[in-house]
């Protein structure tokens, strides 16, 4: 069956993959830049000897900020890159299953994976995340399959591996 993997399914994975870390991450970012800014603006307010630290301090973290609101156009730039390098090799993707195995095939590879690959998976936004490992996942948009196929991939991973949430 042809499935859709582009840029957006991409970003919606990574998404759902850093989760709840990302966010905190971001957050940490956001206040250490904002802290930043503070303390250059104190500096510069007590005439110190050296103001260029307050100025660095300063643009250091408007560039911060200003990096961290960008993350999201940052990452589906870097993907979109990807994309262009791999061509049409990246967006027509068929992916079938059995019992045994998921198959991946592209005009320019195919892949069969076992399920017992697979440690643990979860499931957001209509797109599985099966993991080989804790960094690396394999993304099965489920929402482009029937329905009963995609009770028969739950129930596939459901066997081999552990469900996270």
């Amino acid at each position: 069956m042809k499935v859709d993997v582009g840029i957006e399914i991409m970003l919606r994975a990574f998404n759902i993959h850093w989760g709840k870390k990302r966010k905190i991450v971001r957050y940490c970012l956001y206040g250490l830049s904002i802290i930043m800014i503070c303390f250059g603006i104190w500096i510069l307010s007590k005439n110190y000897y050296r103001p260029h630290q307050g100025y660095i301090s300063i643009i250091a973290g408007t560039l911060a900020l200003v990096i961290i609101s960008f993350n999201n156009s940052i990452l589906r730039w870097r993907l979109s890159k990807h994309f262009r390098q791999m061509g049409e090799d990246a967006l027509d993707v068929e992916m079938s299953f059995d019992s045994d195995h998921l198959y991946i095939k592209t005009p320019k590879s195919e892949t069969k994976i076992g399920w017992d690959t697979f440690i643990k998976w979860k499931e957001e936004s209509g797109l599985i995340l099966a993991y080989r490992n804790d960094a690396f996942f394999q993304v099965i948009p489920v929402s482009q399959f029937p329905e009963n196929d995609r009770s028969e991939i739950r129930n596939l991973l459901d066997t081999n591996s552990v469900k996270i949430y």
